[in-house]
């Protein structure tokens, strides 16, 4: 399983001083509403996401196991603050802003930035999209305040 900030906060460390989850992969359920409303057509879709789970866990993993889809961690209180990006049309969208929102109420301090109009990927195309500047120069912003530099 893959370590996180849970893994961290339950372990005694290393002490994270934040995490930054663009469109993050937080429920290998693949159930909520935007895995159907963008199953196809907007980039990679819920196929994809299923099958990049199915290459990472082992035959008969649970996908509720919060060490795979920290969306069903049953406590996410003292993890490290967190800024999340997500993008509209994104099949990952809606997993990523209900971590966000478990975070916001587990007492995280927590920022969620939906960036509108955009697909799965628009991060990495920042030379290209200025949707995917900002969300870098967001990114980048937070990291410098939260690591005091």
């Amino acid at each position: 399983m893959r370590p996180s900030a849970i893994t961290a906060r339950d372990s005694g460390g290393p002490a994270l001083a934040c995490q930054v989850l663009v469109y993050p992969m937080a429920d290998a359920t693949c159930s909520l509403p935007s895995h159907r409303e963008y199953a196809t057509g907007y980039g990679p879709g819920s196929a994809d996401m299923k099958r990049g789970y199915d290459e990472y866990l082992p035959a008969g993993a649970d996908p509720k196991d919060w060490r795979v889809s920290p969306l069903f961690a049953p406590a996410l209180e003292g993890v490290a603050p967190a800024l999340v990006i997500t993008a509209e049309y994104d099949s990952l969208r809606d997993e990523g802003e209900a971590y966000a929102r478990r975070l916001q109420e587990s007492g995280v301090p927590t920022m969620l930035h939906r960036y509108d109009g955009m697909v799965h990927g628009f991060f990495q195309y920042g030379g290209v999209i200025s949707a995917g500047r900002a969300a870098i120069a967001e990114a980048g912003a937070y990291l410098r305040e939260r690591l005091g530099l």
